[in-house]
Formats: C-alpha cells, sequence, structure tokens
C-alpha cells in the first residue's frame, strides 16, 4: 500500500509475516519467504495443507456446494471436501468455474460502470503476466550467452523501462494481456523467458551496462505471475468511484494501492509506459458484498477475482491489498 506516501503500510497478518521475515530472511530470498509461509500454515491447528492439489470438480445441490473434489497427481490421491463454506482463493476462479458461479474477463465499457478510466468499448483483454529473476555480482567476470529463442532487445524497447538495478528482475517483463492468461498461459510462459533472455543479454552485451561485467542470473522464475484472470460477480462490484470516495456500512477490508493499470500488449508496446498509476486520495473500504457469489449461495472469493471492475481492480489485485490477507 506504501507507494510513495509515507506511512502507508498493510497491517494484520500480512505485517506480522514481513518482521517476521525482516529477521529470519535478512537476505530477502525469495525461496525463504515461501518457506515462512509454509511454517505458518503447517504450524496451525485448523489448517489442514494439500500441496500440490487442485479442485477439478464440484458437487452441487441447485445453488449450493455440496462438496468439492480434488486431485494431486504426485501422490495419486484423490479428496471430496465437505465445508459449510468455500473460499475460491484460486486466482482464476477454478472453483467457481466448477460451481457455475456469474463471472467476468476483461474490460469493462466506460458507460457500464460510468469509470473515466474504462475503454469505450468493452474487451476481453487484461493485464499481461511477468516472470522475475534475480542476479548477483560475483568476484569475477562473468559471461552471458543468450539461447538461440531468446528475444533481440534493443534501446528502443527500453526507452520507458529502466535496467539500471538488476538484482531483482522487472515487473514491467510483461506479456500475454492480448491472450488468454489461462488458456494461453504456456505461450505466455516461453515468451516472458524469452524477454527475460533477451533484457539480460541487453544489460550483459550491449556494452551500455559495463559495471554489469561480474553479475550473472542467480534464479528464473518459470511460473508466470499472473495480474489478471477472471472476476467473481457479487452483490456488489466495486468501481472506480469507490475507490476514490466510498465508505461501505459492510466494510471488511481496505485498500490503498493506486489504480494502477498495464497497458495489454506489455512489452509488445515499447511505445507506451509499461503502467499507468493514478494515486487515490486516502485508504478506500472493500465491501462484504465483494466478496461472495451472487449466485451460488456458500461461496466466497478473496484475492484477484473478487467482485470488481477492471479499473477497480487495479488496485484491489495486488497482493497485500487484496482482501485475502
Amino acid at each position: 500500500m506504501r507507494k510513495g506516501r509515507p506511512g502507508w503500510r498493510e497491517s494484520g497478518i500480512i505485517e506480522e509475516l514481513r518482521l517476521e521475515d525482516a529477521v529470519r530472511n535478512p537476505q530477502r530470498c525469495f525461496e525463504l519467504w515461501d518457506l515462512l509461509l509454509y511454517d505458518k500454515v503447517i504450524s496451525e491447528l485448523n489448517i489442514r495443507l494439500l500441496l500440490d492439489t487442485a479442485v477439478f470438480a464440484a458437487e452441487m445441490n441447485g445453488s449450493v456446494i455440496g462438496s468439492v473434489l480434488a486431485r494431486c497427481d504426485t501422490s495419486e490421491h484423490m479428496y471430496r471436501i465437505r465445508a459449510i463454506i468455500y473460499c475460491d482463493c484460486t486466482g482464476d476462479s477454478r472453483l467457481a468455474l466448477e460451481a457455475g458461479a456469474e463471472m467476468r474477463y476483461g474490460r469493462e465499457s466506460r458507460a457500464e460502470f460510468g469509470e473515466s478510466l474504462a475503454p469505450e468499448v468493452p474487451d476481453e483483454q487484461t493485464m499481461g503476466s511477468s516472470i522475475l529473476f534475480t542476479s548477483r555480482e560475483h568476484d569475477r567476470p562473468m559471461p552471458f550467452r543468450p539461447p538461440a529463442w531468446a528475444r533481440k532487445v534493443t534501446a528502443e524497447h527500453l526507452q520507458f523501462r529502466s535496467t539500471n538495478a538488476w538484482e531483482y528482475g522487472y515487473w514491467w517483463i510483461e506479456w500475454g494481456g492480448e491472450q488468454s492468461t489461462i488458456h494461453d498461459n504456456e505461450r505466455i510462459r516461453f515468451e516472458l523467458l524469452s524477454i527475460v533472455m533477451g533484457v539480460w543479454d541487453y544489460i550483459k552485451n550491449s556494452g551500455n551496462h559495463p559495471a554489469s561485467t561480474n553479475w550473472a542470473l542467480d534464479w528464473v522464475g518459470m511460473l508466470p505471475g499472473k495480474r489478471e484472470a477472471r472476476r467473481l460477480i457479487g452483490d456488489y462490484t466495486l468501481r472506480q468511484q469507490d475507490l476514490l470516495s466510498g465508505e461501505f456500512s459492510d466494510a471488511v477490508a481496505i485498500g490503498g494501492w493506486p489504480m494502477d493499470d498495464h497497458p495489454p500488449g506489455g512489452f509488445d508496446r515499447p511505445d507506451l509506459p509499461p503502467a499507468n498509476q493514478i494515486r487515490i486520495p486516502r485508504v478506500y473500504d472493500i465491501p462484504l458484498r465483494c466478496l461472495y457469489s451472487r449466485n451460488v449461495s456458500n461461496l466466497m472469493m478473496a484475492g484477484r477475482n473478487i467482485s470488481a471492475t477492471h479499473v477497480a481492480f487495479s488496485s484491489t489485485r495486488v497482493m497485500a491489498t487484496s482482501p485475502i490477507s
């Protein structure tokens, strides 16, 4: 939530995790952050953790989810899970899809919700996905030879993108918003990896960053970090106006990140800034009515699939803001 606003910071569980990570992981290793989250979950007696397990079906009793089927291919186990309330935190709304929940995808028209930041014509384009990398400095020169499938990146591709810091990669290595971020995920992964290799090749071999001589890649992500896919429809749809002045009697969470929209073309649109960020005047409410399905009576949602327009989602989507923590 900070984003250039001194004193603005998420609290609650996410703050507790960050403070503990600062003590246990001062080197800021991604994998150790994962281990911290794993430790917290398995240490909670009221949680049963099923790793590498995916929902693939929902058994319905009218508009009510009776049970959910999930499968773990690595252990060849299948689970039937019964509950009173289910929460879809999959991001892609997979449980909601199986349950027949009402959803939306893409960008609404400006007229539908009266949002000045929305496009005039609705479409099914989204923000793209990203793959990050880490690198570190060594005590000797570290040459880099890109694979044959790496993109050839030039200074023209980077006119709105800085490559002056190399430690933690770049969120603007983004692609796939003009594709389906769900069904085209494998294609998106390939394109993102080719861009990562091309950008690192530019840093190492263009001659424009001589200080990178001793730097080498330390880790490259293999799973695209997805920004946007399906969003469920609740009893209320959060919109641009609510982020600017909305207050709700049933507020259960708050947000404070800017409206942070990215062009669907991502890295393929070097002529555009990689993000359009519009600061909000203060923190805003997220109501309970945005966190449950309007047509599946025992389905809730948390994360980037809550009930919001694309414009409002551009703020609520970020991990520490999404009402999941």
